[in-house]
């Protein structure tokens, strides 16, 4: 799947709220309604990621191609750049979607990951790097935006969404409340484009982790580096340390997948695995994963719910491996979530 297919869009599909990957060019393009407020828009998408720009351009198109059909549009972003998650992440800034230059066009979009459909701008245009970086994917989203005509002036850059009113009858239009007590409405659709978050856990950073999102090379200068996760971002993290670091233990809860094994480029890629061969050369680094839960006597006597005492299992757990490892950093990288800021 190219990033180009809408990977951060979040699904609702009722009351005319849609995520942007509900958007078919080819079905959902529909006329107009010629009634009402001239200025508001067919679609209201929130968010100006890689979700809501290829929704866009899906739109464009469409117009072009039929000039009896002009469907209406504006983005509305909170910050103040397109595909603001692309300044922050991956946090070494490499991506391990390719961007393969192949000249028979038909071919093109097997080999190339990242460049928009409809648009006439390629990655290619913005870099030759078959693993490219997240800064030159979001450079490429900023010039797609700049030089297709029709977009960057439909996209509204400092508006924070936070509510959604849906459709309740016949007639009626889907509604955003902004954080200012405006309301902004589309006769059409909503599309929710609002990309994934990392997932907020308090008790690991209590225990003195550090997240994924903040973990920083100079951390682990000359450190006992202790890992949790064994995905891309885990082992991302492991791969821009282990030259600088002591030693590097990565650890998660089930064995590591690698891509190379299960043919699923979303498993560990090869480009990130130099600290399991430095652990298969005794050079050591440590890449495994946790086998069995503690048993903790009276553990049945505390008011938890089933969940609650897994939970507090795998923490103990956690806690143990630390003591044990001496690590004297600690980070995290157990996943991202859908974006919840809308409600």
């Amino acid at each position: 799947m190219r990033a180009s297919s809408i990977i951060f869009a979040t699904a609702i599909a009722t009351a005319g709220i849609v995520g942007a990957v509900g958007l078919n060019k080819e079905c959902d393009v529909r006329p107009a309604s010629s009634s009402g407020d001239v200025n508001i828009p067919d679609y209201l998408m929130i968010g100006a990621g890689a979700a809501s720009i290829q929704a866009a351009l899906f739109l464009l198109s469409s117009n072009r191609q039929d000039t009896n059909v002009t469907s209406t549009f504006k983005i509305l972003e909170k910050t103040d750049t397109v595909g603001s998650f692309w300044t922050k992440f991956p946090r070494f800034d490499e991506l391990i979607s390719i961007n393969k230059s192949i000249r028979n066009a038909t071919q093109r979009f097997r080999y190339d990951w990242h460049s928009f459909l409809d648009a006439d701008l390629g990655m290619q245009d913005v870099t030759s790097d078959y693993f490219p970086k997240g800064s030159d994917w979001h450079r490429y989203m900023n010039r797609v935006v700049r030089e297709t005509p029709g977009l960057g002036e439909n996209i509204e850059y400092g508006v924070e969404v936070t509510d959604i009113i849906g459709a309740k009858n016949d007639g009626d239009m889907p509604c955003l409340m902004l954080s200012t007590g405006e309301r902004r409405c589309a006769r059409r659709r909503i599309f929710v484009g609002t990309g994934l978050r990392t997932r907020d856990e308090p008790y690991l950073r209590a225990m003195g982790g550090i997240p994924y999102a903040e973990a920083t090379k100079a951390q682990a200068l000359n450190k006992r580096v202790c890992i949790l996760g064994n995905g891309n971002s885990a082992f991302e993290i492991a791969q821009n340390i282990y030259g600088i670091a002591d030693r590097v233990t990565l650890y998660g809860r089930s064995p590591q997948r690698l891509s190379s094994v299960t043919r699923y480029t979303g498993d560990v890629r090869v480009k990130y695995l130099q600290v399991l061969e430095n652990l298969n050369g005794k050079l050591l680094d440590t890449v495994g994963h946790f086998t069995s839960l503690p048993r903790i006597n009276g553990l049945e006597r505390l008011p938890l719910d089933p969940s609650q005492r897994q939970e507090l299992k795998e923490l103990v757990r956690v806690a143990a491996w630390l003591e044990q490892m001496k690590c004297e950093v600690f980070f995290y990288a157990t996943g991202r979530t859908t974006h919840r800021s809308v409600p």
